[in-house]
C-alpha cells in the first residue's frame, strides 16, 4: 500500500505488454456485447481470484501460525499494522511473514509466479475462464497449508501449554503467589528462547508449504 498508486498500475501495464508481446497470443472472437464483455470479464476476474488465493493462503498460513504463537505466550494484546492489507497482525506472525517473503525470494518464487502467470494465458485463453474450478481442492489445500502453519509452531505451542499446566498447578498449591505476573514473564522467556531455538527447524516444513503452492499452479491450470 505504501507503492504509489501509478507505480503500480505502470508495473501492471509494463509486465501486460511484455507478456502480451513474449506470448504472442492469438486473438479471440466473441461477440462484443455488453453481456459477453460482462460474461469473459468476470471470468478473467475468477481466474485471477483462484492463482492469487494461491499466493496468498501460504503466507497465511505464516501469519496463523504467528497468531496462535502471540495468544499462547501472551503478545496477543500487542499488534502491529500491515500496510499490505490494512489490518492489525500479530507481532510474531509478523516476523514470521518476514520470514516467508524472504524465503519466498530466495527459493526464486517469484521469477515460478510470473511463469505462473505467463502459463495462465496459454492454458486458460482470455475470454474463456475456468470451465471447472474445483472448489473442493481449493479448500483442501488451504486446509493443508494451515495445518502445516501450525506445525511451524507446534513444539513451541506443546511446551508453552505444559508451563500452563505447571502455572495451575502452582496457583493451587500456592494461591499467595501472584502466578498471573510470573506466568506472564515465564511464557515471554520460554516461549522465544523455544522459538529461537526451533527457527532452524522451519526450513523444511516452509519448503513444503511453497511446494504445495506450485502443485496448485498445475492443479488449477490443468
Amino acid at each position: 500500500m505504501q507503492v504509489p498508486a501509478h507505480l503500480r498500475v505502470f508495473l501492471i501495464l509494463a509486465l501486460s505488454l511484455l507478456m502480451a508481446l513474449a506470448l504472442q497470443l492469438q486473438p479471440v472472437s466473441f461477440p462484443l456485447t455488453p453481456g459477453a464483455l460482462i460474461i469473459a470479464m468476470a471470468g478473467e476476474l475468477l481466474v485471477g481470484a483462484a492463482l492469487a488465493a494461491g499466493v496468498m493462503i501460504p503466507f497465511a498460513a505464516f501469519s496463523f501460525g504467528g497468531r496462535l504463537l502471540d495468544l499462547q505466550i501472551g503478545f496477543g494484546v500487542a499488534s502491529l499494522l500491515d500496510q499490505a492489507t490494512r489490518a492489525a497482525t500479530p507481532l510474531i506472525g509478523t516476523a514470521l511473514q518476514m520470514m516467508a517473503v524472504a524465503m519466498f525470494y530466495l527459493l526464486d518464487a517469484h521469477h515460478v509466479l510470473i511463469r505462473g502467470v505467463a502459463f495462465s494465458f496459454e492454458r486458460i485463453p482470455l475470454a474463456s475462464g475456468i470451465a471447472h474450478l474445483d472448489i473442493g481442492f481449493l479448500v483442501a489445500y488451504g486446509g493443508t497449508l494451515f495445518s502445516l502453519g501450525f506445525i511451524l509452531i507446534a513444539p513451541v505451542v506443546a511446551v508453552l501449554f505444559f508451563v500452563d499446566v505447571g502455572m495451575a498447578v502452582m496457583s493451587r498449591t500456592m494461591p499467595q503467589m501472584n502466578i498471573f505476573a510470573l506466568g506472564i514473564s515465564v511464557k515471554v522467556l520460554v516461549g522465544m528462547i523455544l522459538l529461537a531455538m526451533s527457527i532452524r527447524y522451519m526450513g523444511g516444513v516452509a519448503m513444503k508449504i511453497f511446494m504445495a503452492t506450485f502443485q496448485f499452479f498445475d492443479r488449477v491450470l490443468q
